[in-house]
């Protein structure tokens, strides 16, 4: 809104959606990050461990989390995620970084086990919000 003029300003960016290649496995109740040339998403419900890597093209596995589990929640980058929360047989407070080929665990845990939130940021600057802590 320009004061001045007293009017409203819009700029529009008309672009199309354009569609890629299919996930190398089903993906239900992951959670995903990165950009459109590098992204990674975790924790599919029928592959509980399992990564999935995007170059901008394709898919294709990458490695294993430590602890299996879905409706779970990433931010970052394919190279430097987070993934935490969870559920698997029960609520999971997890949290692990993705190095782009690998997990680590041993990062501190949410302070109230969650699933089905959401999450922002980066790998050294990231939350966590939402969820519930009750199935």
């Amino acid at each position: 809104y320009n004061t001045t003029a007293n009017t409203l300003k819009v700029a529009r960016n008309l672009g199309t959606w354009s569609s890629g290649n299919s996930l190398s496995a089903v993906f239900k109740l992951g959670g995903g990050c990165g950009t459109q040339g590098a992204a990674m998403g975790s924790g599919p419900q029928n592959d509980t461990d399992g990564t999935q890597e995007y170059d901008g093209t394709n898919w294709s596995a990458g490695g294993n989390m430590n602890t299996g589990r879905y409706w779970l929640s990433n931010f970052g980058t394919q190279t430097a995620g987070v993934s935490c929360g969870g559920y698997a047989s029960g609520l999971s407070g997890v949290t692990e970084e993705y190095n782009g080929s690998a997990w680590s665990s041993g990062m501190e845990a949410l302070a109230t086990s969650r699933y089905n939130g959401a999450s922002a940021g980066t790998q050294t600057s990231g939350l966590y919000f939402g969820g519930s802590n009750s199935v």
